[in-house]
């Protein structure tokens, strides 16, 4: 009997417990998500940041201020690519962005430019040169290959800092290769060299716009022969700012050009009232020319006096220039009859004490103030300077349009015409006896001429004697002792 009582015991706790179990909410069973199949593509473009002025900080500058590029790296060559590929500019830039791939050397972002031209080796073998640049981390390469038998190679590979084909990061402005024509090679034919051009930043607040080399293909390779930047910044505290260009002249007469480096060079300064200027700029012009393997800079020697030529062995005065010189046509191709110079107080405020002048020596600042003639050389820089400093930024802005004509200034960069400025007088002639000249002039209360006569075949700095017209002396100019004078390698050297 008890046993039966327990056996009923225990049924009817199984099914309370059943009648719980089934009071309560199911717990759905959890399914698995299914995976995504369709992949996510690379993002390959990398981002280029925007540029922003750099606020003046505190911040220590680096060692040097002037943007330094990454020294030359060659890198291995691997691959023979197709010839008829390699004359396509098209193949035959994705072919080398590919090589960069297949080497490693490149993750996928996509370059900025890439430029492209075909050439010619010495030897007459056919080829292609290649620049490539990207951004982010600024880096750019060089390609070289040469077709020979039909069989095409990479010649050279090789990675430089700048981002070739862009002339500025901060504005992302493209650029192309160009060619040039500077020299002669050794049968007498027209030198064929390429410039390639390119942008760096080196870090914060430090940009290089318009790099540049010249290049010459020679059987072993590339081979830079001379290097340039339009523009070298550094926007931080102590920084500069170094704007450039470039003119490629035959000075001397050989048929190989020169290269004309003219520019600016200007310091930057931090002040509550007006933030971050340029100040203490000074214009610089220097003259490169080729030795035979590269364009170097030639010397600013010491100006001294020219030597005296064999028809003038004895220092000439005004009188015999007078008696014995010839008559030269001069033409007038800028005046004005109404200018005067400012009152000394407006000159000051305007420049003299401005960001562009101020610091600077007081004596060359004021040399244009207080002297009528001056003679121009082609520079713009100059000529912006005496035009500020000695009042003649009063003129209007085409007073001297004519003396910009194509010629003319070709002529005046080549030392083929002399171009003189007299202010408050008004030229009445121009005799000249060798590289002696004697402009008999007129003084003026008002008024200012622009006026170009013939310099001598000879490419020599000249003495400029200006007189009134009864042969009294007003001011003398000796090229070789001036400074505004730009050639100092056309002075000749004293004989014993």
């Amino acid at each position: 009997m008890r046993d039966r009582e327990d056996l009923m015991s225990l049924l009817t706790l199984v099914i309370v417990l059943g009648l719980v179990a089934g009071c309560a909410p199911a717990v759905p069973t959890p399914t698995p998500m299914p995976l995504t199949t369709t992949p996510v593509p690379p993002t390959t473009t990398p981002v280029v940041p925007t540029v922003t002025p750099v606020p003046p900080t505190a911040m220590p500058l680096p060692p040097t201020t002037t943007p330094v590029l990454p020294t030359l790296t060659s890198l291995p060559i691997l691959a023979k690519p197709d010839p008829q590929l390699i004359l396509d500019r098209d193949q035959a830039i994705a072919y080398s962005y590919n090589l960069l791939l297949h080497q490693g050397l490149e993750q996928g972002f996509e370059y900025d430019n890439a430029n492209f031209a075909q050439i010619r080796f010495p030897n007459g073998d056919k080829g292609a040169f290649i620049a490539m640049g990207f951004s982010g981390i600024v880096r750019g390469y060089q390609f070289l290959y040469r077709i020979s038998d039909d069989q095409a190679e990479l010649v050279e590979l090789i990675r430089r800092g700048p981002d070739w084909g862009i002339r500025s990061l901060q504005e992302f402005e493209k650029v192309d290769v160009e060619f040039l024509e500077l020299f002669t090679d050794i049968d007498g034919q027209p030198k064929q060299l390429l410039k390639v051009t390119g942008a760096g930043h080196s870090g914060t607040g430090l940009w290089t716009d318009g790099y540049f080399q010249i290049i010459d293909i020679t059987d072993d390779g590339i081979k830079v022969i001379f290097t340039g930047a339009e523009a070298e910044i550094n926007v931080n505290p102590g920084g500069h700012h170094h704007q450039y260009r470039y003119q490629y002249i035959d000075l001397d007469g050989d048929g190989g050009k020169e290269i004309i480096k003219e520019g600016e060079e200007c310091e930057y300064r931090f002040s509550e009232e007006k933030g971050l200027e340029k100040t203490a700029c000074e214009s610089i012009r220097e003259v490169y020319q080729f030795n035979g393997a590269e364009y170097v800079k030639q010397p600013s020697a010491t100006p001294v006096p020219p030597t005296p030529s064999a028809e003038t062995l004895l220092p000439l005065t005004v009188a015999e220039i007078m008696a014995q010189g010839e008559e030269l046509s001069f033409e007038v191709c800028g005046e004005s009859t109404t200018w005067e110079r400012p009152a000394e107080q407006e000159q000051n405020a305007k420049w003299w004490s401005s960001g562009r002048y101020a610091g600077g020596n007081e004596e060359v600042i004021k040399y244009p103030w207080t002297h009528n003639f001056f003679v121009m050389y082609g520079s713009a820089s100059g000529e912006y300077d005496i035009t500020n400093l000695s009042g003649l930024w009063m003129l209007p802005g085409d007073v001297r349009a004519k003396c910009f004509e194509p010629e003319r200034h070709d002529a005046i960069l080549r030392l083929q015409t002399a171009e003189a400025w007299a202010l408050l007088h008004r030229v009445k002639s121009v005799k000249r006896l060798d590289t002696h000249y004697v402009v008999v002039v007129e003084p003026m209360e008002q008024g200012v001429q622009f006026v170009q006569f013939a310099r001598p075949e000879r490419w020599l700095p000249l003495t400029l004697h200006f007189v009134t017209e009864d042969g009294q002396e007003i001011e003398k100019i000796i090229e070789a002792e001036s400074p505004y004078w730009p050639y100092p390698q056309l002075i000749p050297t004293p004989q014993p």
